[in-house]
C-alpha cells in the first residue's frame, strides 16, 4: 500500500479487490487447503480486517462492497488524503 501510495495521483483514485479468506469458517478452511497445494496467500483478511489495513495506511474508503462467493472478494474504493508518506 505505500507504494501504491506514493505513485497514486494527489486525488486520485484506488479501486482493490481481493479475497477475504477469513471471511468465513468455510473460506478459511479452503483457503488452508489452497495453501496446502502451494497456492500463494500472503495474508488472511477478513472483510473487517481488509478495510481496517487500508484505513491505518492512510485510505479515506469512498465505497466497500463484500461479493459473496466460497471465499469472498473485498472490494474498496477510496482515495489517500496526499500520497506523500
Amino acid at each position: 500500500l505505500a507504494a501504491l501510495r506514493k505513485v497514486l495521483r494527489p486525488g486520485g483514485k484506488l479501486v482493490l479487490p481481493t479475497f477475504c479468506h477469513d471471511e468465513t469458517r468455510l473460506s478459511s478452511f479452503v483457503s488452508r487447503l489452497m495453501g496446502f497445494t502451494g497456492f500463494p496467500i500472503k495474508h488472511r483478511f477478513s472483510t473487517f480486517s481488509f478495510r481496517e489495513a487500508l484505513a491505518d495506511a492512510g485510505l479515506h474508503v469512498t465505497h466497500f462492497k463484500t461479493l459473496p462467493g466460497l471465499i469472498p472478494v473485498g472490494y474498496v474504493e477510496g482515495t489517500f488524503e496526499t500520497n506523500t508518506e
